[in-house]
């Protein structure tokens, strides 16, 4: 059975036998039609933090993350997402589950990995990822999205 540690930032991680951990969460996009007003949003409030072109690019809290250019004008829109851990080694998968999607415009979410050279780790243990938003147009209209994220990692001091 696998065992569950809350952390002070709540990320809930689950520990797997094989040493890999997990961080499930929810991604909140809030389009407009005035791009300064986009918003964005995770149920792990300082543990997950999704970024969106608004006025501008923006600057992660981690400054490995090496996002790239994010862009809400066209579809498809991208957001960067950086996963507070400060133990990870190396990314084993990360998923964005189609049928968890609730939008009426994104269909998929393609993952590309951020942080030193690509790999979606940065130097200070974090992750690091983009989510291209198949079909989606952030600033087309004042409307609501989500969806989940599924992230596996090895953390520091695992030898798998």
């Amino acid at each position: 059975m696998a065992n569950t540690v809350k952390y002070s930032n709540n990320l809930y991680l689950e520990s797997l036998k094989t040493g890999v951990r997990q961080v499930d969460c929810m991604i909140t996009l809030n389009g407009n039609v005035v791009a300064a007003n986009i918003t964005t949003g995770t149920n792990m409030p300082g543990g997950v933090i999704c970024y969106a072109e608004t006025s501008g690019q923006p600057t992660p809290d981690d400054p490995g993350a090496n996002f790239g250019t994010l862009d809400s004008n066209a579809a498809p829109s991208t957001v960067g997402i950086l996963i507070f851990t400060s133990t990870a080694k190396r990314i084993v998968d990360i998923q964005v589950p189609t049928l968890g999607i609730i939008s009426s415009q994104m269909t998929a979410g393609v993952v590309t990995l951020a942080g030193n050279s690509n790999t979606g780790v940065t130097a200070s243990g974090n992750i690091a990822f983009v989510v291209s938003c198949t079909t989606l147009q952030l600033d087309f209209a004042s409307v609501t999205h989500t969806f989940p994220i599924i992230v596996k990692y090895l953390p520091n001091g695992n030898t798998i």
